[in-house]
């Protein structure tokens, strides 16, 4: 279950990210959103870091994907 630490931690970094000069956000930086994943429990920590992993693996494009497991399988070709 997410908790409302969790929401509002990620609340803030999309925050962050999306308006990085407004006046009317309180703003946090890397150093700082770091410090407060530190800050819980070891269950919550990896909720953040799964969600991390999954934000990251979205941005690969999937036909990059097929070709790392074509490349695992050894289905290659020679050029």
């Amino acid at each position: 279950m997410v908790t409302q630490q969790i929401l509002n931690l990620l609340f803030k970094v999309r925050i962050l990210v999306r308006q990085p000069y407004s006046s009317d956000l309180s703003i946090m930086t890397a150093i700082q959103v770091i410090a407060e994943i530190e800050r819980l429990p070891p269950q919550e920590r990896e909720l953040i870091f799964l969600r991390v992993h999954e934000i990251e693996e979205a941005t690969i494009p999937d036909s990059f994907l097929q070709g790392m497991e074509e490349g695992k399988r050894g289905d290659l070709l020679d050029i």
